[in-house]
Order: structure tokens, then C-alpha cells, then sequence
């Protein structure tokens, strides 16, 4: 899961206004849903909701991480 789909949980959650959201990038995206049936915006937000924020895959015995963005490995 990304930060997109992450303002999207937040904004169907009532945590995230359209204002706040239309701020750092959401604008276009929030037009975009307004296009949808309220049964489409339920199916997107239990889509997003299912997301996992990292998956590690063993492959030939060494463990992979795979992030949206990275990963800071101190």
C-alpha cells in the first residue's frame, strides 16, 4: 500500500477532509471519485484496506522486501 491508497482510507474514514487531502496532491483524485457510485467507493476502500504495507519473498534461500517506497535499513 502506498500513501495514495492510505489518504484514500483515511478520507472515506472521515480522518482525512477533501480539503486537506486536495492540499498535498488529491484533487484529481477526489474528482475522480466523485464520479463513482457509493458502492464503488465501499469496493475501493476494502480493496485498499486488504493491502499489505510490505511483502517478503524467499527466493533461492534469501529473503526479499518489497515496500511502495523503500525502506531505511539502519
Amino acid at each position: 500500500m502506498g500513501n495514495h491508497e492510505l489518504f484514500y482510507i483515511y478520507n472515506y474514514e472521515n480522518k482525512l477532509n477533501d480539503d486537506l487531502w486536495s492540499s498535498f496532491g488529491g484533487k484529481e483524485t477526489l474528482l475522480q471519485l466523485n464520479k463513482f457510485s457509493k458502492e464503488q467507493r465501499e469496493d475501493y476502500y476494502n480493496y485498499f484496506k486488504s493491502l499489505k504495507c510490505y511483502e517478503i519473498l524467499d527466493y533461492l534461500d534469501n529473503n526479499y522486501m518489497f515496500t511502495h517506497s523503500g525502506i531505511n535499513a539502519l
